[in-house]
């Protein structure tokens, strides 16, 4: 009988032990995917990065008004291959570059690239609503997808820049889960706020 006891014991033991492990496997889950939950895509940030990548637009305050146009000019230190994205006043996510025109997202160490390209039959225009519009450079050394073609409106001629389906948060959430997996130092990003002001009348 007091064999039976004990093994009771150790088996009552091992299965509260085995409890509390299931519960902290769950708890560093938990923890795992809260850091994934990214409220927008200006969050995405890495100071870790091996390389640099510069990102400014045709004015130096960086103000437009609505329909007036709009450059934007980046480099990066390293080869590497590069995603441009816009968040608009209006919440809308749209892919800069790569673009209709511009379907290769690879650029060379120190070359400055704009969108439009020189000699683009397109321009860039900041639209309504006025308020604050988030641009962000994405950049990686090897070829890495940040979102699947699924997840966005394909490009036309006449509408050169892909539009996301889902919201900035599920978009940010999803482009932080494609990089996951890559080097922190073999990434980098870069950010430009512009702002869109009332005509005055």
């Amino acid at each position: 009988m007091r064999n039976v006891k004990g093994n009771k014991k150790i088996i009552i033991i091992f299965m509260g032990a085995a409890l509390v492990l299931s519960f902290s496997i769950l708890m560093a889950q938990q923890k795992t995917e809260k850091k994934i939950e990214v409220e927008a895509i200006e969050d995405i940030k890495n100071p870790e990065a091996e390389f640099e990548v510069e990102l400014w637009v045709d004015r130096e305050e960086g103000t437009y008004k609505p329909g007036e146009e709009i450059k934007f000019f980046f480099k990066s230190s390293k080869d590497c291959y590069l995603t441009l994205i816009d968040v608009g006043t209006s919440g809308q996510v749209t892919i800069l570059f790569p673009n209709e025109y511009q379907k290769d997202n690879k650029v060379k160490a120190g070359v400055t690239y704009s969108i439009p390209k020189e000699g683009a039959r397109y321009v860039c225009r900041a639209r309504e609503p006025v308020g604050e519009e988030v641009v962000k450079a994405i950049a990686t050394l090897d070829e890495t997808s940040l979102y699947e073609e699924e997840d966005v409106k394909p490009s036309t001629p006449e509408k050169p820049f892909s539009e996301f389906k889902e919201s900035e948060k599920k978009v940010a959430k999803d482009i932080v889960i494609a990089l996951k997996p890559v080097n922190t130092k073999r990434w980098a990003d870069a950010e430009k706020v512009i702002k869109i002001i009332e005509e005055k009348k």
